[in-house]
């Protein structure tokens, strides 16, 4: 079975693997008004990093949720070894398994674009709050692309679709959200060295088809560090 970047990212235990990290979330919710009060959804939650800061700093009632059994685990056992009580759900972005309208705060950190952009979007729309807000960290052409060349990108990181910032725009309105604000974008190449891992991270104890998937990971960012980077937008 091929290893995917999704599974290196799972197995090498990275806290913050969306463009800007841990720090960008930061400046991105101390400009929101998230209060004890509120529901928060972290989608693909990784091993629980935004999650962990939201529960701990705001206090929020946070779930998180990811498709990915590993993930799954390492933020379970994280998020309790913190004494944190955050519900952690395996589940897909795509079939959301919540009733409608339950979170204030919808968050998706370089997740959508690995998901059918059109089902996990309506997904949450389905599940915001009427006055709720969905914020996303999402990879975009920043600058044109070959055909070639986002199918590079596609078949690597395994993503649906790799959009422009105007097609993700459109994507969000065909979900259903009235307003959507782009409020940040940067390059690839800006925030090459953003990743944080584990602290028993070691890439050769992997094993090789991992250590392949980390250097594929660094070539693209270089030879596309140009051309593909991140958009914020925040939706309602």
């Amino acid at each position: 079975m091929r290893v995917t970047y999704l599974d290196f990212l799972a197995a090498a235990e990275i806290n913050g693997a969306h463009p800007g990290g841990l720090s960008l979330t930061k400046s991105i919710l101390a400009n929101e008004r998230l209060a004890e009060k509120d529901r928060v959804l972290d989608v693909g939650c990784g091993i629980g990093q935004t999650a962990t800061y939201i529960a701990s700093v705001y206090g929020c009632d946070v779930t998180a949720c990811d498709n990915h059994k590993s993930m799954v685990q390492k933020a379970s056992n994280n998020l309790k070894s913190m004494g944190l009580p955050v519900k952690v759900v395996e589940a897909s972005a795509e079939n959301l398994p919540f009733k409608d309208q339950t979170f204030n705060y919808v968050l998706s950190e370089s997740v959508t674009s690995f998901t059918n952009i059109g089902k996990s979007l309506r997904e949450y729309k389905r599940v915001l709050a009427e006055d709720g807000e969905f914020i996303a960290i999402e990879m975009t052409r920043i600058s044109p692309m070959t055909q070639t060349e986002i199918e590079e990108i596609e078949d690597f990181y395994q993503v649906k679709s790799l959009l422009s910032e105007e097609e993700w725009q459109d994507a969000f309105k065909q979900a259903g959200f009235v307003n959507v604000e782009m409020i940040g974008s940067a390059l690839a190449e800006e925030h090459k060295d953003d990743v944080e891992h584990g602290a028993e991270f070691d890439l050769f104890q992997l094993g090789q088809e991992y250590v392949d998937v980390y250097f594929k990971h660094i070539d693209l960012t270089e030879k596309y560090g140009g051309q593909l980077g991140y958009c914020v937008f925040k939706c309602w």
